[in-house]
């Protein structure tokens, strides 16, 4: 079963589950903001795609700006980037799209070509 992590008044979210939906995908919706990934899930899916946690991060997002994250991230280590990831779900590029079955693992459109 997929597990799709997404967030219901983001485009982007809409238009891959909606593809999902349309190529008869069978998929979990999990509310990102409600239960975003684990540490532990994030680094499974760095290490198979061999990408940093900042490739996680919308940094189009109201919270990025907010918090300046442009400034801080380049100095800030793997840890660090993924605790500020789940306490803050907003920042996560999404939807993040997770089929451990066939391990594969799609973050924001990249689920349009894996799928």
């Amino acid at each position: 079963m997929i597990e799709f992590y997404g967030y219901k008044k983001c485009q982007t979210s809409n238009k891959i589950e909606s593809y999902l939906k349309n190529k008869n995908i069978e998929y979990q919706f999990i509310d990102i903001l409600e239960k975003p990934p684990s540490k532990t899930l994030l680094q499974t899916i760095m290490k198979e795609k061999q990408i940093e946690p900042k490739a996680f991060i919308n940094n189009c997002s109201a919270p990025y700006r907010e918090m300046k994250l442009k400034d801080k991230l380049p100095t800030m280590n793997k840890d660090e980037v993924l605790k500020l990831l789940i306490e803050n779900p907003k920042l996560f590029k999404r939807p993040l799209v997770v089929d451990k079955t066939n391990k594969k693992y799609t973050i924001g459109n990249e689920a349009l070509k894996e799928f």
